[in-house]
C-alpha cells in the first residue's frame, strides 16, 4: 500500500459489519414505490458505498494483515493487490453484462452515460460515501454513482477468498437462493 496509513483489524469483523450494510441497501433497492424510492435513493446510495468501502478494506486486511484509512473507494481498489483487481474486474464486467439492458434503460431515461468499467466508476464515485452524505451543500456538479453493483461484487470476491465466511452473509445466502447471480458472477 503506497503512502497510505494503515491500521490492524479482524479481516471478518469488517467483513461482517460491511454485509450489514450491503444488506441494508439491498433491502431499500428492493423498494417498489417510485414515491418513497425518490427519498430513499440517496441513502441507499451511501450503504452501497459504505458497504464497498468496508469489503475493499476487509480484501487489503485479508491481504496484508492492516486496513488503509480513508473513504476514497478508487484508492482502496487500487491499494488490492494486482491479483485481486484483476479478478474483481473481472466479476465487474460480468456484473454490468447481466444488467446491460437495464443500463441502456436507465441512459436512455436519464440522458447520463453510465460508465461500465470499474476504473471509470470507482473515478466517478470515489468520494460517494462522503459526498452522498452532505448531498445539501451546495456543489459545482451532482455526484455520479454508478457503483451499485459493487458491493454484490465485492461480497463475492471476499467469498472466493474466504468461502467458510458464506454462512456469515446473509445476502449471499438470499441472492443466491432467489436469482442465481452470484452464481452467474463467480463462474
Amino acid at each position: 500500500m503506497k503512502n497510505q496509513q494503515t491500521t490492524k483489524h479482524d479481516p471478518l469483523q469488517i467483513f461482517i459489519k460491511a454485509n450489514g450494510y450491503s444488506n441494508a441497501y439491498d433491502i431499500l433497492s428492493d423498494i417498489k414505490d417510485r414515491e418513497m424510492m425518490k427519498t430513499i435513493a440517496q441513502p441507499a446510495m451511501v450503504f452501497a458505498a459504505f458497504a464497498s468501502e468496508l469489503f475493499l478494506k476487509c480484501i487489503a486486511s485479508i491481504e496484508v494483515a492492516s486496513v488503509p484509512h480513508g473513504h476514497d473507494l478508487k484508492k482502496l481498489f487500487d491499494s488490492l493487490s494486482a491479483e485481486r483487481r484483476q479478478r474483481i474486474t473481472v466479476l465487474w464486467d460480468r456484473s454490468v453484462s447481466l444488467r446491460a439492458d437495464f443500463l441502456q434503460h436507465i441512459e436512455q431515461q436519464t440522458g447520463i452515460p453510465i460508465p461500465r468499467d470499474i476504473d471509470s466508476a470507482l473515478n466517478n464515485g470515489r468520494e460517494a460515501f462522503k459526498l452522498l452524505r452532505y448531498s445539501y451543500e451546495k456543489r459545482e456538479k451532482d455526484v455520479e454513482f454508478s457503483l451499485s453493483d459493487l458491493p454484490i461484487v465485492l461480497l463475492m470476491a471476499v467469498l472466493e477468498i474466504k468461502p467458510e465466511w458464506k454462512a456469515a452473509s446473509l445476502r449471499y445466502q438470499r441472492v443466491t437462493s432467489s436469482l442465481g447471480h452470484p452464481k452467474k458472477l463467480g463462474e
